[in-house]
């Protein structure tokens, strides 16, 4: 137990306290018991925060704007291969567990991205954005 722990402890201290995350593959190279991804490749701005920072991935040329919160699994970056084509997040927005925000997109203002949901287009400030309803069809045997 003492092992994970301080496997915990360093991990805390390199999301945190440096918010430097690099790439930081797993806690399970240390102990696999216990598994920790989260892919960003820069320093995040002060303005964001990852609420449960599992399976997030998030591009080196993303913009972000202020009180921006990020949930875990959410992937935001380019459509393609071009680093350049990343979207402009506003400020005060909610990117929702399992979202996916990609290509050279803009977020406005005050915008709730809702759970799985997947944004190509620009969307406009004060806005709330949810997946499609899921449809169900009986099964034929």
């Amino acid at each position: 137990m003492n092992k994970l722990l301080n496997s915990l402890l360093y991990h805390h201290n390199l999301f945190w306290k440096r918010q430097f995350f690099g790439i930081i593959n797993s806690i399970s190279q240390r102990d696999s018991r216990v598994y920790f991804c989260c892919v960003v490749t820069f320093k995040l701005p002060k303005g964001v925060r990852l609420i449960h920072p599992v399976g997030v991935v998030i591009g080196k040329s993303v913009k972000f704007g202020k009180n921006v919160r990020i949930l875990q699994n959410a992937t935001i970056g380019s459509a393609g291969l071009s680093k350049s084509l990343t979207p402009t997040i506003g400020n005060n927005v909610i990117i929702g567990p399992g979202a996916v925000v990609v290509g050279s997109i803009s977020i406005g203002d005050n915008v709730i991205i809702g759970a799985n949901t997947v944004i190509t287009k620009d969307v406009p400030s004060n806005t709330i954005v949810k997946p499609p309803k899921p449809t169900f069809e009986p099964i034929k045997i």
